[in-house]
């Protein structure tokens, strides 16, 4: 079987940062209470969970709202 991936080539990725509640909320220009209603209310996408923790948000995910601002 052959892989997909070669070590001669470049592995070409881009790493997402994900945006805290605290960035999100100064991205937002809100409070942090804000931006938890604003989820609640499917104003705002739910953050990324792992382990049944919030890590946070992508940042290309928030943009449309920032816009908005």
């Amino acid at each position: 079987m052959k892989n997909s991936l070669s070590l001669n080539q470049p592995f070409n990725f881009e790493l997402k940062k994900l945006v805290t509640l605290t960035e999100a909320s100064q991205l937002l220009k809100c409070h942090r209470s804000t931006v938890h209603r604003r989820v609640k209310a499917k104003k705002l996408p739910h953050p990324i969970t792992r382990k049944n923790r919030t890590i946070g948000w992508r940042l290309e995910d928030l943009k449309p709202f920032i816009k908005q601002q």
